[in-house]
């Protein structure tokens, strides 16, 4: 007896395991074939890279992320001091005088209205001071920033950039010698995941988010 039940034990674990293996498939499910993997692009890039690039541009439709969830997908976030949503912001570098000029008008405007309080007065006239010291400042500063806005294609979010060259005025108090300075930047760029296969066919698409180098943030002497 004891000798048919040692017999029958391999043949009871073997169907367990068939039955275990039946029910484990049934809640997971069939599996799938998904296919060959995807081949993702590369994510960092340089600002010459991006400027001319207009190759599979984004249709109306494929902006279905709002504008909050976008920036959520780029890693790290978007500096808004150095990219825009909405356009490029105006750059405005007015001279020591006509700098000068605009706020006297403005104080004389101040001073005229009669709603205007002697403390609300000096707080301006404080501000316009401190608002023309830094402006002469920024003259007397040898390799200061020409900052220029450009615009990217649509596969880009945001489209906006701040970039800038090293100004000429005042060079030579460092010997005419600038240098710039370079950093990074933070978008989206809509990709083409291709096939790992080779075939160069488009599989997929969709917001990546990636990091533009070489973008100017400030000049500096090179002594």
């Amino acid at each position: 007896m004891l000798q048919s039940a040692i017999a029958i034990l391999p043949i009871s674990l073997v169907i367990a395991a068939a039955l275990f293996s039946d029910a484990a498939s049934f809640l997971v499910g069939p599996s799938e074939d998904t296919g060959p993997p995807l081949k993702f692009p590369k994510k960092i890039y340089t600002l010459s890279e991006v400027v001319n690039d207009e190759r599979d541009l984004p249709e109306k439709s494929d902006f279905y992320l709002s504008p909050e969830v976008m920036k959520s997908t780029v890693d790290g976030g978007i500096d808004e001091s150095r990219v825009s949503v909405t356009g490029p912001r105006p750059v405005k570098e007015l001279s020591r005088g006509k700098l000068a000029s605009k706020l006297a008008s403005e104080l004389h405007a101040l001073a005229s209205n009669r709603s205007t309080t002697r403390r609300a007065l000096r707080r301006r006239i404080n501000d316009a001071m401190t608002t023309l010291v830094d402006a002469a400042v920024v003259e007397a500063t040898p390799c200061a920033v020409q900052w220029k806005w450009i615009t990217l294609s649509s596969k880009y979010w945001p489209r906006h950039v701040r970039t800038g060259k090293c100004s000429k005025r005042h060079r030579e108090l460092c010997g005419g010698k600038c240098r710039e300075k370079l950093g990074a930047i933070n978008l989206l760029r809509w990709s083409c995941l291709e096939s790992a296969a080779g075939d160069n066919d488009c599989a997929s698409k969709m917001w990546l988010s990636i990091t533009i180098e070489n973008v100017v943030t400030g000049c500096s002497c090179q002594c």
